[in-house]
């Protein structure tokens, strides 16, 4: 009997190559369509109180010393700066990390 897969990738060979739907994108990062979705409502609640508005694209995209409140909210959620967010986790997977990533590079993009 042939055994099952434990995950998707195990079904593909290993000269094929998958690509990742969340960094594979050619167009430029959008904090609406990419960036937004990924915080879920308990994070934008935790940070509110504290003055981080998550949600805000004006807030994340301020260019105000070099972007520092993405920048900063980038450091947090890779783990750069602790607390690592969101505190407690699930931390953002690498994908997610350098789709955040990506996001900034491309310009902030609403």
């Amino acid at each position: 009997m042939t055994p099952v897969p434990d995950r998707a990738d195990d079904c593909v060979p290993a000269s094929v190559q998958l690509e990742d739907p969340v960094t594979s994108k050619t167009a430029p990062v959008s904090f609406a369509n990419d960036i937004r979705p990924l915080f879920r409502p308990i994070d934008l609640a935790h940070m509110t109180p504290l003055e981080v508005r998550l949600g805000d694209y004006d807030y994340m995209s301020d260019a105000t010393d070099d972007h520092r409140n993405a920048r900063a909210v980038g450091a947090f959620l890779s783990g750069a700066r602790e607390p690592r967010m969101p505190v407690g986790g699930p931390f953002w997977t690498a994908a997610q990390l350098a789709l955040y990533q990506r996001w900034m590079t491309d310009g902030f993009q609403p």
